[in-house]
């Protein structure tokens, strides 16, 4: 079958509403057809107009005729046609791609490489719309309803555990789809929360992964160490690890141990050569499927578009995120930079206003956990959550016991109000 036959073909069966639904919702557009005599693009958008300005009615058989020359055959089979139209425009737009940077190869071979590796992973993403009907689809939301309460009853975490007791506490575990900000000053310790996070979620049988633009694979992998073993009432240095001042046998019984697992991926710079991207981000994520991806650094992130300041960058980054995570069905956890101005107030959190670069930040974010060390306590951190879509607020600051070296971070009590 030709693609003019084929385009025909599905043109031909669209003779209700729902016929165009289905098209749309597969991601079909005027760009998924290439005929231009007749003209099947703008047949297709024609179709579309006529459907919105006239109440779901299409046009008849008699308009398509006069207008465009075209003349419907029988019904025949819409999802065969749809699947192959959509695989035959995805095979055009991907050799558009290599087409646009086969002469980057000679010049620049890793940067033409990593280019197209972005743009088909981002193109992959687009093969379907995602569409959901909250009257027609109503009843697949009992299923959930169900499958939480299940949880609850048993005194599980709905979502993935966050290793915070103001969340757990209220079941309200990381979701698919969150996009999830630490935000504080610099050097209070934003790197240590996710990485208490990330192996909370790792005990819990999950898949992570760890998009690192400043600190090193290694640097990591011994943080990772600490935390988990606190994490499990062991304890392993992380300054003694970093000078090889421990008992290396029972060090070495520990990466042992670590080894009969693969779920906890670290990519640093090294892996690019420059600085990581927000489409590196989407890439690893499709190569990698986590449940949680972690950004160690939003701020320290680029991106492939061209002159865009830091505010406009950090805010399309964000949202370039949580689509992500949407499309995917992830939790993106990422650590972001308070305004140094926010660093001075060691007593409270810094607020939503206070984040570097503006709100534009968070405006994405479904959870915002702003970090602040405790006045005088170098064992102690305290935070709020300024901004959370789903559940109670915790505007009034929490206290933690902060001993990252030896991987002990745990939400005590509040402090008194006078402190």
């Amino acid at each position: 079958m030709t693609p003019e036959e084929l385009e025909s073909r599905l043109l031909s069966c669209l003779r209700t509403i729902e016929d165009l639904l289905y098209c749309e919702e597969q991601g079909v557009s005027p760009e998924s057809f290439v005929t231009a005599e007749p003209d099947h693009a703008g047949i297709f958008r024609y179709i579309q107009t006529h459907s919105r300005e006239h109440s779901g009615l299409l046009p008849t058989d008699e308009d398509l005729k006069s207008l465009f020359d075209f003349e419907r055959s029988g019904k025949g089979d819409l999802p065969t046609y749809v699947r192959k139209a959509r695989e035959e425009e995805l095979g055009r737009r991907a050799r558009v791609i290599l087409l646009q940077e086969i002469e980057r190869l000679d010049e620049k071979p890793e940067d033409a490489i990593a280019g197209i590796v972005a743009s088909l992973a981002q193109l992959k993403t687009g093969t379907r719309r995602r569409v959901s009907y909250l009257d027609r689809d109503a009843p697949e939301r009992l299923v959930v309803f169900d499958e939480n309460a299940r949880i609850a009853k048993a005194g599980g975490i709905i979502g993935i555990p966050t290793g915070l007791r103001s969340f757990d506490a209220q079941l309200l575990g990381f979701k698919k789809g969150e996009l999830v900000i630490v935000m504080g000053s610099t050097g209070v310790g934003k790197s240590w929360m996710l990485m208490k996070m990330a192996v909370t979620a790792y005990e819990a049988n999950k898949k992570v992964l760890i998009i690192s633009p400043e600190l090193t694979n290694h640097e990591q992998a011994l943080r990772f160490d600490t935390m988990l073993a606190g994490e499990r009432r062991m304890q392993l240095s992380n300054s003694g690890q970093g000078t090889g001042q421990r008992d290396r046998k029972l060090y070495e019984a520990w990466l042992d141990t670590l080894s009969q697992r693969s779920d906890f991926i670290c990519i640093d710079s090294s892996d690019t050569g420059k600085s990581l991207s927000y489409e590196d981000v989407w890439r690893y994520a499709l190569e990698f499927k986590p449940d949680l991806c972690l950004v160690d650094g939003l701020h320290l992130l680029t991106t492939t578009t061209p002159g865009l300041q830091g505010w406009e960058m950090l805010k399309q980054g964000s949202m370039f995120l949580k689509t992500l995570a949407q499309q995917e069905g992830i939790v993106i956890l990422c650590a972001t930079q308070a305004q140094r101005g926010a660093a001075a107030e060691t007593t409270n959190p810094p607020g939503l206003s206070q984040v570097s670069y503006g709100f534009a930040t968070v405006e994405a974010a479904d959870r915002v956990i702003s970090l602040a060390r405790n006045k005088g306590d170098e064992l102690g951190r305290k935070y709020s959550v300024p901004k959370l879509r789903a559940g109670k607020e915790i505007v009034e600051w929490r206290n933690l016991y902060w001993n990252v070296d030896i991987g002990e971070v745990r939400e005590e009590d509040n402090v008194p109000e006078d402190y």
